[in-house]
């Protein structure tokens, strides 16, 4: 009987030395309305017990029904991380019925160190950043006020044999995972590959942090392009508005193109100015979009019967970067004869469809 209870007095004594003491944030706690002087206090006292883990202080106005200041009022203490307010204002209505038509103007801001909360707030700091959390970029968080990067990360597989594919395409794609929301810290901008042992097949991962609202809606580490075709009656009419002013860049369809494009065709030596010259029949053509693969940055020539047309690409990685038409230099120059109009139908069917 004693060894058993020698046993549960060591269990006990043992839980009560394995106990971990929770941390108490301490805090600047002090009070206009109940005693002057707390905007120079900056003495910090332990916080009521460890569930308070922000340190926050407000500053409150109170104006009279003509907008003229009555009094403000400081106040400092301690707050959960629900309650989190990064230097935000807000409007109410005074709770003393004897001032009706007075307003109050409130200011709170929020940290996370202790005694952090000496500041007075002026509602001039940083509002709090929204990160997307997924792709449609219409659901957006609000980040916690340590968090001030949005960041993307994506994971898929493909086949390390890429040969007789289009520019929109990869073999064997399968998206695995995508991820968004707020961090602490930047991610560096990159996209890794790793093959797996006894196939051709490839994991790719790939990532991304920002620092403006909303802006981890796309692919990380991946261009937003252009995107456009010219369209057979505006070219017509000498109005094509993906030659001339094409919407603004977005984010491609698939996390592997890692390109923007553009390929420009018409009649040979009419690709150096910013008509689109339809004389004798033969149109100016565009397109811009996203692609898996570099097509060149060069022109070429193309012989249809009695007629020279020229092919100018364009490939670049920056975002919107596949603006602009032509070329006035010609780096790869061939001639090569095949049939114009089954050209531009591949191009703007086959090459950028997804």
């Amino acid at each position: 009987m004693s060894s058993v209870l020698a046993s549960v007095v060591v269990f006990f004594t043992v839980l009560h030395l394995t106990q971990v003491t929770a941390t108490i944030r301490s805090c600047v706690q002090c009070d206009d309305a109940v005693s002057s002087g707390c905007p120079a206090t900056l003495t910090s006292t332990p916080c009521p017990d460890s569930s308070y883990d922000q340190c926050t202080a407000s500053r409150t106005t109170l104006y009279d029904a003509n907008g003229a200041m009555v009094r403000t009022v400081v106040t400092r203490g301690c707050s959960r991380s629900s309650s989190v307010r990064n230097d935000e204002c807000t409007y109410s209505t005074p709770a003393d019925a004897t001032l009706n038509g007075y307003f109050e103007y409130t200011c709170t801001r929020s940290c996370t160190t202790n005694g952090c909360n000496t500041f007075t707030p002026q509602g001039t700091a940083p509002g709090p950043l929204y990160c997307c959390i997924d792709r449609s970029g219409n659901n957006r968080y609000r980040c916690p006020i340590d968090q001030g990067f949005c960041y993307s990360t994506v994971v898929y597989r493909s086949s390390a044999s890429q040969t007789g594919v289009t520019h929109n395409e990869v073999q064997g794609y399968e998206l695995v995972s995508e991820e968004r929301g707020c961090r602490a810290t930047a991610l560096t901008s990159q996209c890794s590959d790793t093959q797996l042992d006894g196939s051709n097949a490839v994991v790719t991962t790939c990532q991304e942090t920002c620092q403006t609202h909303g802006c981890n809606d796309g692919w990380p580490h991946r261009p937003r392009c252009l995107q456009c075709g010219s369209i057979p009656s505006t070219v017509a009419s000498g109005s094509d508005p993906c030659l001339y002013n094409p919407e603004e860049a977005s984010a491609c369809s698939r996390p592997y193109h890692q390109y923007c494009v553009y390929i420009d065709q018409g009649r040979s030596g009419r690709l150096t100015s910013n008509l689109a010259d339809n004389r004798g029949g033969y149109s100016r053509s565009i397109v811009r979009g996203c692609s898996a693969t570099d097509i060149g940055t060069q022109c070429r020539d193309i012989q249809n019967v009695d007629t020279t047309f020229q092919q100018c690409n364009k490939t670049c990685t920056a975002d919107g970067c596949n603006h602009g038409m032509g070329g006035s230099s010609r780096p790869a120059t061939s001639l090569v004869v095949l049939f114009v109009t089954s050209l531009l139908t591949y191009v703007t069917q086959s090459t950028f469809s997804y």
